[in-house]
């Protein structure tokens, strides 16, 4: 590229002289313009989602053939069957944590007493415990899908 510059600097009343040419090569591309630009469709850019067609050969081990999929160096697998979520019937709420079961009364008078506390105490607690792994289970299971490692 050539650039042209005025020898010396210019004050008000000087008159201009004669302009001289340098010939100027860059050899860092943070030195050049335009780079941020997405003029160039064959290439898709980092951080933009841009859609891929055609066939692309990398040099580089991936181990992807367009109907398995491999990840962290595990050999490529075909996509799993659909998979059903869990129904929760438990009656318990999730609250995304599984609590301390509590222990019965230490010497309940009669055996109403000690099925009352496990009613009031015991189940109550197992059944979030049940609504909370339910619940879990299911939104991976739900990630699962949605990256393509199970069919929908």
């Amino acid at each position: 590229m050539s650039l042209y510059y005025l020898p010396g600097w210019l004050t008000h009343g000087q008159e201009f002289g004669l302009m001289q040419t340098v010939t100027v090569t860059t050899t860092s591309h943070g030195n050049l313009a335009g780079l941020g630009a997405d003029d160039h469709p064959q290439y898709p850019e980092r951080t933009n989602a841009e859609m891929i067609t055609g066939a692309w050969i990398l040099n580089m081990p991936l181990d992807h053939d367009g109907l398995t999929v491999g990840f962290y160096a595990k050999a490529p697998v075909v996509q799993a069957a659909a998979g059903v979520n869990l129904t929760d019937n438990s009656g318990g709420a999730a609250d995304n944590t599984i609590q301390a079961l509590p222990d019965p009364a230490d010497a309940p008078a009669t055996a109403d007493a000690l099925r009352d506390d496990l009613v009031l105490n015991l189940i109550p607690a197992l059944r979030n415990n049940y609504a909370d792994l339910a619940a879990k289970v299911n939104k991976a299971l739900t990630v699962i899908r949605d990256v393509g490692l199970m069919a929908t």
